[in-house]
């Protein structure tokens, strides 16, 4: 009862975060504030900070079934303390809606994701310190720290809720705050068209889980969300599973249901990004893991869905990222690149749960729940250093930017350790929960179980095209973003250094994560373990994960990695104290006038990968076609339009513009009219629900 206090407690400190922003002064000038002083934001970051001490030590008290106050109780009030002794930390109580109850409880896989729920909006509540002080003050300003309050409040809440109808409640919090929450980037106009996307996309979501919740219910008999329920027939299982798979998926972003994502998390504000893909993405593969808990999955069918879905997210998401100009854009295309990732590892986990193999149910799992704290990290570090770009800048096109390590050497450096934790190169900790997943995947094709092989290699061989493309596509964006020269000299003029030591200990706590996670993911294993013996309900047997996978040997190679990296740089480093550089001019291949637009550009270095797979990408080029002797003036564009946003969704929703006009007769403007309408509808539904009954 103790944990279960305290988290929400914690909660309800997120949820008032934002409050004093709304009465923070705005009248004076942004010279004349103080450095913690964007309205509210310095107050915002202390309650974050505060909560989160609240959470973690919430959810320890979960984790080890501890409570001190059942040790204050005198022995006699034996009855207390049975009452405070609640191992699985919930609570329930009635409420005023007619239906569920408000039930919350934590387990092991809520604890799991509460942490990073905790800890990501204290990254970015400290991070929105300096980027708001840099971004100027307004009146509406002052709303951003409140709906990011609530959008931590309601993930948190998602996360512990127990009850179907709360679950929904909080899920649809979560939507709406994270909708405003993005309203407030630097263009205002796209921001809106974007998130009007994201609200239609979302919505048809929470359509399927509302169907998913009927069937539920109409099995169960409540909505209470606790395993070992009823016995489910084949079809009804196979119904919710199908239906959680749409409505989770499309809040996580699995491809074909990623088309509201790229410009969303593009255009909201840096810190909301990654909060955005951070921790709101991970509530679908949260929400996906809690109703396998729910409904037996029997058929390995389900496992090779995931593992499909998984690869073509992942390739499809990292091929776009690379030809994207928009530096947030292709930060958010790798965020599904990264979810197909995990969904491969929770195909994995699936697969050996219906096919009876421990093994495989506790490394995929493992590599699942490992990258998605990951994921959280490094991706949160690249959306911080990509706002200090554009604060900087005024421009996030990586064929108008270069030349950026000048003047932002930290945010280059800590970018640099976001974009070769991200690739999966050692010792970082993408590296780490990668090769989790190539061991499960490889002990699969190794195994003698009945498996369809064809299924695991594709997605063996999808995770490896994967990682050489994500390498490919972050060496070009550091590259066209912090190396050579300004490709447009009036950004290059305009550009100023981004100085706020918040913002640089954001990203340095981020980068620092990084690096631990990578080096030592061995202390993870127990925690693997206890998350796994909750999922699959079967305790794991010592030495668990450890005996399947060498953990302990990444420690060691990281160590050496790191070690074999400090020599040359110790060289580099010395060799320049001693000696003073040398400018000179870079070789100019032999032009008379040469510029820097004669660099290479994000585009042209990318565009070897991408047209490898335009087949599949088709890019749209304009180039000319060089006929005469001489040169003329002449032009070039290149271009990557998302062809299921283009080809797909676009076209339906024109189409439905085009044919809704029919449908105005029925708008009469005549009450007994609606009325009639209400009572036919109404019969209907108790038709039907007759019908259902039966």
């Amino acid at each position: 009862m103790l944990s279960i206090s305290l988290i929400l407690s914690a909660i309800a400190l997120l949820a008032l975060s934002g409050v004093p922003a709304l009465f923070a002064s705005t009248r004076s000038s942004p010279a004349n504030r103080p450095a913690f002083g964007a309205p509210g934001a310095g107050v915002q970051a202390v309650l974050t900070l505060l909560a989160l001490a609240l959470g973690v030590a919430g959810v320890i008290l979960a984790w080890t079934g501890y409570n001190p106050l059942a040790t204050w109780l005198p022995t006699s009030a034996a009855g207390g303390q049975a009452l405070l002794a609640d191992a699985e930390a919930r609570l329930r109580l009635d409420w005023f809606l007619p239906w569920g109850q408000f039930h919350v409880a934590i387990d092991p896989l809520s604890a799991f994701f509460l942490l990073p729920a905790f800890f990501l909006p204290v990254l970015g509540s400290l991070y929105a310190i300096g980027d708001r002080r840099l971004a100027g003050f307004s009146q509406d300003s002052r709303l951003l720290p409140l709906f990011y309050g609530l959008l931590a409040a309601a993930i948190a809440l998602v996360i512990i809720a127990r009850d179907g109808a709360l679950f929904l409640i909080a899920w649809e919090l979560m939507a709406l705050a994270g909708y405003f929450a993005s309203l407030f980037g630097r263009d205002r106009e796209r921001g809106r068209r974007a998130g009007w996307v994201y609200l239609v996309a979302t919505h048809l979501g929470t359509l399927c889980l509302f169907l998913m919740f009927a069937i539920y219910y109409r099995v169960s008999g409540s909505f209470t969300l606790e395993a070992g329920g009823p016995v489910w027939a084949p079809g009804l299982a196979t119904a919710v599973l199908l239906l959680a798979t749409v409505g989770f998926g499309c809040k996580a972003g699995f491809f074909p249901l990623h088309v509201w994502l790229p410009d969303f998390y593009a255009e909201a504000p840096a810190h909301v990004s990654a909060l955005l893909s951070g921790i709101m993405s991970k509530m679908g593969i949260y929400g996906l893991l809690r109703i396998l808990m729910l409904v037996p999955v029997t058929a390995a069918w389900m496992g090779y869905l995931f593992l499909i879905i998984g690869a073509t997210s992942a390739v499809w998401g990292i091929a776009m990222a690379l030809g994207q100009r928009d530096l947030k854009r292709s930060l958010a295309y790798s965020s599904v690149e990264n979810l197909g990732i995990i969904a491969m590892a929770l195909g994995l986990a699936t697969l050996g749960r219906a096919l009876g193999r421990p093994d495989f149910t506790l490394i995929g799992l493992s590599a699942a729940l490992f990258h998605t704290w990951n994921h959280g990290l490094f991706k949160s570090l690249l959306f911080f250093a990509a706002g200090a770009v554009d604060r900087s800048t005024g421009t996030r096109d990586t064929d108008q930017l270069g030349g950026l390590g000048k003047r932002l050497p930290l945010v280059m450096a800590l970018f640099m350790v976001g974009a070769v934790a991200i690739a999966g190169l050692p010792p970082f900790n993408g590296f780490a929960s990668e090769w989790l997943l190539y061991n499960g995947l490889f002990r699969t094709l190794g195994s003698d179980a009945a498996v369809a092989t064809h299924f695991v290699a594709l997605a063996a061989v999808a995770l490896a095209l994967v990682g050489a493309i994500a390498v490919a596509c972050f060496v070009k964006l550091t590259a066209a973003v912090f190396l050579g020269e300004a490709r447009a000299p009036a950004i290059a003029a305009a550009a100023r250094p981004v100085r706020s030591v918040s913002m640089a200990l954001a990203m340095g706590f981020a980068a620092l994560a990084c690096l631990a996670l990578g080096l030592f993911p061995a202390w993870l294993a127990p925690v693997f373990e206890r998350v796994g013996a909750c999922w699959t309900g079967v305790a794991v047997t010592v030495p668990g994960l450890l005996r399947y996978v060498p953990l302990r040997w990444l420690t060691l190679a990281g160590a050496g990695f790191l070690l074999a990296l400090l020599v040359p740089v110790a060289f580099i480093v010395g060799r320049k104290l001693v000696r003073p550089p040398v400018v000179a001019g870079t070789w100019d291949c032999g032009y008379a006038r040469p510029e820097p637009r004669m660099q290479y550009t994000g585009t042209s270095f990318g565009r070897s990968i991408v047209s490898l797979l335009s087949f599949m990408l088709r890019p749209r080029l304009k180039a000319p076609r060089l006929k005469a002797c001489f040169p003329e003036r002449s032009s070039f564009a290149s271009t990557l339009p998302d062809l299921i946003h283009d080809r797909l969704v676009l076209p339906f929703f024109q189409l439905i513009g085009r044919e809704a006009p029919r449908f105005r007769v029925l708008q009469q403007g005549r009450t007994h009219l609606y009325v009639l309408y209400i009572l036919i509808i109404s019969v209907v539904l108790l038709v039907m629900g007759r019908i259902a009954s039966k």
